[in-house]
């Protein structure tokens, strides 16, 4: 579940959006501006939200991903 899914770290469609999105990265219209990615915005649980767990509502992003690999890297040094 986490590796595949909807929080997962891959997707059956990521395998041609990641590489593309690499390139236009690399493109003169992202030399030009800067790009919002929008990510980690923060936490903001529901009011009546019951459970725990790190939890956004809101436009789907990709804090799942980013928090994993914080949570994998403190491990990985010793911080939890």
């Amino acid at each position: 579940m986490q590796t595949v899914g909807t929080s997962g770290q891959i997707e059956q469609d990521d395998g041609e959006c990641w590489p593309a999105t690499t390139r236009a990265a690399r493109g003169i219209y992202a030399a030009e501006q800067t790009l919002k990615y929008q990510a980690l915005r923060g936490e903001s649980k529901p009011a009546d939200w019951p459970g725990g767990g790190i939890v956004s509502e809101g436009f789907t992003k990709d804090d799942g991903q980013w928090y994993w690999w914080q949570r994998y890297f403190d491990y990985l040094t010793g911080k939890v």
